[in-house]
C-alpha cells in the first residue's frame, strides 16, 4: 500500500507497531517490510506520479479567454477571443498511451520490487534467526571450554595432567573464544541486513521461537 493521507500512514504504523509488539514470524517480517520499507514506498509514490500523469494526460486542454480594448478617434473597440490549443487536442490520443505505457512499466517495477523485497526478506530473516541460534550454541561450547581449561589448570597445578592435556585444553579454549566472536560478528551483520529490510530496529528477543 502507498499510504497517500495521514490517516493511512497512521493505520500502517499502527499495523506495524502490532505486529513487533510479540515475537516476530517470517509472515510477520514480509508484513513489516511491505509496509516499513522506504525503497518500497518510493517506488509506490512513483507509481502515484505516473498515474496522476496519466490522469492529467487524459485531460482536455483548458481554453484561453482574452479580451481587448482600442481606441481610435474617440471611437472604442473592444474585442473577446477564445482560443483553443488544436495541437494539444490532436495530439491527446497519442500522448494517453504514452503514458499509459509509463504507467504499466511503473506498475510492474511496483509489483517487482514488492516481491524482491518480501524474497529478500525471508531470506534475511532465516539467516538472522541461524545467526542467532548458532551464537546461543557456539557460547555454550565457550562455556564447557571455559570449565575445561580452568579444571585443567587446577589439575596441572596439582600434578594430574601434563602440561601437554593442558595445553590441548587452552588451545580448544582459545578456538571457542574465536569462533565465539566470529559467530557474534555475523550475528550483527544478519540482524543489521534484516533492520534495512524491516525499516525498524529489532531487539534480542524480537524472533519468534521457529
Amino acid at each position: 500500500q502507498w499510504p497517500c493521507s495521514d490517516d493511512e500512514r497512521k493505520a500502517l504504523q499502527a499495523r506495524v507497531d502490532e505486529l513487533l509488539a510479540q515475537p516476530l514470524g517470517v509472515e510477520d517480517a514480509v508484513q513489516v517490510a511491505l509496509f516499513n520499507n522506504r525503497g518500497l514506498q518510493s517506488a509506490f509514490f512513483d507509481l502515484g506520479i505516473s498515474e496522476a500523469d496519466l490522469v492529467q494526460a487524459g485531460r482536455l486542454p483548458n481554453p484561453h479567454f482574452s479580451m481587448f480594448r482600442a481606441s481610435r478617434g474617440g471611437e472604442y473597440k473592444i474585442e473577446q477571443a477564445l482560443t483553443f490549443n488544436i495541437f494539444a487536442l490532436i495530439t491527446l490520443p497519442m500522448a494517453v498511451e504514452v503514458e499509459k505505457r509509463n504507467f504499466e512499466q511503473t506498475q510492474r517495477l511496483a509489483a517487482i520490487e514488492t516481491i524482491r523485497l518480501a524474497s529478500e526478506t525471508r531470506k534475511a530473516y532465516f539467516t538472522a534467526v541461524a545467526a542467532e541460534e548458532t551464537v546461543r550454541y557456539v557460547r555454550q561450547v565457550k562455556q564447557a571450554a571455559d570449565a575445561g581449561a580452568e579444571l585443567a589448570r587446577r589439575m596441572a597445578g596439582v600434578g594430574n595432567i601434563s602440561k601437554l592435556q593442558q595445553a590441548r585444553e587452552q588451545g580448544f579454549y582459545a578456538d571457542a573464544t574465536l569462533n565465539l566472536a566470529r559467530a557474534e560478528q555475523v550475528n550483527v551483520l544478519a540482524r543489521e541486513r534484516l533492520t534495512r529490510l524491516l525499516g525498524r530496529r529489532l531487539d534480542e528477543d524480537d524472533f519468534q521461537e521457529e
